[in-house]
């Protein structure tokens, strides 16, 4: 998972390529950290919880249900969802 950081974390889209798809089949968001190890703010790490994010240890993806807290977050740090079936 990634690491909880301190004050000196970097802004939640500084400068670094964000993904986020849907995938019909399963019905299910994903958002893709650039690295398994980011640090990421508390503030933001209890934005994906609320938002229903879990992470999936094994595939390093914050994984939710589609739903639309869960949506617009992702279109917050990314700017769009994509297909995952085109990923």
């Amino acid at each position: 998972m990634p690491k909880p950081a301190g004050a000196s974390v970097p802004t939640e889209t500084n400068s670094v390529y964000l993904e986020a798809t849907y995938f019909p089949a399963d019905k299910k968001l994903r958002f893709f950290t650039p690295a398994p190890d980011i640090d990421m703010s508390d503030e933001l790490l209890h934005r994906f919880w609320k938002a229903g994010f879990r992470w999936d240890n094994k595939h390093y993806v914050f994984v939710a249900p589609f739903q639309r807290s869960a949506v617009e977050l992702l279109i917050k740090l990314c700017g769009k969802v994509g297909d995952e079936r085109l990923a």
